[in-house]
């Protein structure tokens, strides 16, 4: 007590001032902290969701180009079949059904494109679905945690 006195501090003085303190401590604790933790942990868990939507998302897309190449593959294989056999049906004789055969081919790989074409912007329009939904989501949440503040 006497160095309190040497130092000119009232002990009385000093202990409201540190219940003040752990008053502050408290409420800050309550009301800041862990409310801003939680926001934060929030966050981090619509962000490693978005990662993980996207990481999907190219898998899907890489899925469609493969899809897309086997068809392609498959088409070309089956093209070639068909001119060898219009080949054999020419040295018979018959003009008009390698013609035909040849436009049955030529049509047959275009299909072909066209629907590899078309799942292929299937799966890039879901994919961007979903990732404009993750983003409205994360803007969303940032928007109401901003407010809170």
């Amino acid at each position: 007590m006497e160095i309190l006195q040497v130092f000119g501090i009232k002990w009385q003085l000093l202990a409201v001032q540190m219940l003040n303190f752990a008053v502050l401590i408290y409420v800050l604790n309550r009301f800041a902290y862990k409310p801003i933790m939680r926001i934060i942990s929030e966050r981090q868990e619509v962000i490693v969701r978005g990662v993980k939507d996207s990481e999907e998302a190219t898998a899907l897309k890489g899925a469609a180009e493969s899809e897309k190449e086997r068809i392609l593959l498959n088409a070309r294989q089956e093209a070639e079949r068909m001119v060898i056999e219009i080949k054999k049906t020419a040295e018979g004789g018959a003009h008009d059904t390698i013609r035909d055969a040849q436009e049955k081919a030529v049509a047959l790989v275009m299909e072909a494109k066209k629907k590899a074409e078309e799942v292929r912007a299937q799966m890039i329009k879901e994919s961007e679905k979903e990732i404009a939904k993750l983003v409205v989501l994360g803007m969303e949440r940032s928007f109401r945690a901003g407010t809170r503040s």
